[in-house]
């Protein structure tokens, strides 16, 4: 495999915010610009479930899974020391409106 440049420095420190998002790959991009632009998150770990950040949250029968997705956040922010852990809503259509905000200008 070839070597391939990012023209990107390699940043020693890592981020100090967690980010809980959708693992739908077609918001990853928005995502990130959803971040930068309206939360001004640019340096951030990611925590990528289905449902983003309301997987958190128990609820019907989706009560174990929330309970071991919490387990995993907070394994994460104890290893990490993370200051902020940012969760986003777990709507398509909340996601995508705020986007389409930021995007639009």
């Amino acid at each position: 495999m070839d070597d391939v440049e990012l023209g990107m420095q390699w940043e020693p420190e890592r981020p100090h915010i967690l980010v809980v998002a959708c693992s739908d790959g077609r918001l990853q991009e928005a995502t990130d610009a959803f971040l930068a632009r309206a939360l001004g998150v640019r340096q951030y770990d990611r925590l990528y479930v289905p449902g983003g950040g309301g997987a958190l949250s128990a609820s019907g029968r989706e009560f174990i899974r929330a309970g071991q997705l919490r387990a995993e956040c907070r394994f994460l922010v104890d290893a990490r020391s993370f200051t902020k852990v940012q969760g986003l809503p777990i709507h398509l259509d909340e996601l995508e409106a705020e986007m389409m905000k930021v995007i639009d200008g």
